[in-house]
């Protein structure tokens, strides 16, 4: 019976497992930050990418001090963190989703769900992404959005 029980549960590890890593994305045991692996099709060649993404943060800023922010964390180990681009926020966004929040399963939000990129348009502007949406828009760098700081591409291990 006890030989029966663990294959059971071996199985159910197993396919709990596959489950989590079709959506590409592994928190590590410390929940401060998770992995995303982004697949694209580039002229017929499938490229993969790996992220690591901060996966807490409660605070919102203006987009001077989440470039600056971004710059200075330590997390994870990890000192060479910055503000992702627009391409790589949208890797995260998961239209598939019921509703709202429209991000992949396993990442954390906030309250506000509009996070800074680091693309400017020039001095006073700059662009986010709406999970409320999943579309990126365009705003004041004076207006207050939430931060989510990445490193990476990482090396295939």
């Amino acid at each position: 019976m006890k030989t029966h029980t663990n294959l059971l549960f071996g199985c159910f590890v197993i396919l709990a497992t596959i489950l989590f890593l079709n959506n590409n994305v592994l928190a590590e045991e410390n929940t401060d930050t998770i992995i995303d692996t982004t697949s694209t099709k580039e002229f017929s060649k499938v490229k993969t990418f790996k992220r690591m993404w901060q996966n807490t943060n409660d605070q919102t800023m203006k987009w001077p001090d989440a470039v600056v922010f971004c710059e200075n964390l330590e997390l994870g180990g990890h000192d060479d963190w910055r503000l992702p681009s627009l391409d790589e926020l949208q890797g995260i966004v998961d239209m598939k989703a019921d509703a709202a929040p429209y991000i992949k399963q396993g990442f954390t939000v906030n309250r506000i769900l509009h996070y800074w990129s680091a693309e400017e348009d020039d001095a006073r502007m700059a662009s986010y992404m709406d999970f409320n949406t999943g579309k990126p828009i365009r705003t004041g760098k004076v207006n207050k959005k939430s931060v989510r700081c990445v490193r990476g591409p990482l090396a295939a291990e």
